[in-house]
């Protein structure tokens, strides 16, 4: 053991004992500095959040174009008048295939959308949209992007 002197931070000379290692240490990784870490994290939330927002306007795009393509069901009340009923997005997942999980309305088939599935990839600049059922009321679209 060996002593070391050291001025410390409020000035004051300091002593330390230091205790050299024989062994030699091979293939040591460094420890990454927290302040490298920390604008990586950062980075990531930000491409997390701007996928969720891609993801939320591609899903409200799709709702759009139901609405345009005339895949909706409106029903009349009297104390609300007129109401528009749209099948829903309800999900979003990502990857090189993008698809949605969307929810029809009564009385809507999937024979319904596969009609539409051209005018579909059509709108969203797509090669293809694949309409896959789920459930009875739920439908999946796969969509296929152009070649590039």
């Amino acid at each position: 053991m060996t002593q070391k002197r050291y001025t410390a931070m409020n000035g004051y000379p300091r002593e330390m004992s230091v205790r050299h290692s024989e062994e030699v240490v091979e293939n040591v990784v460094p420890h990454e500095s927290w302040w490298r870490r920390v604008p990586r994290r950062c980075g990531t939330r930000r491409l997390e959040r701007l996928r969720r927002a891609d993801d939320q306007q591609l899903a409200r795009r799709v709702e759009d174009i139901i609405v345009t393509l005339g895949l909706t069901q409106t029903n009349f009340s009297a104390s609300g008048g007129d109401t528009l009923h749209v099948p829903q997005v309800v999900s979003v997942s990502g990857g090189p295939l993008k698809r949605l999980d969307v929810r029809i309305l009564h009385g809507q088939t999937l024979d319904d959308f596969v009609a539409h599935a051209p005018a579909i990839a059509n709108e969203l600049r797509l090669a293809e949209v694949y309409i896959v059922p789920l459930d009875s009321s739920l439908i999946r679209f796969e969509l296929l992007p152009e070649p590039v």
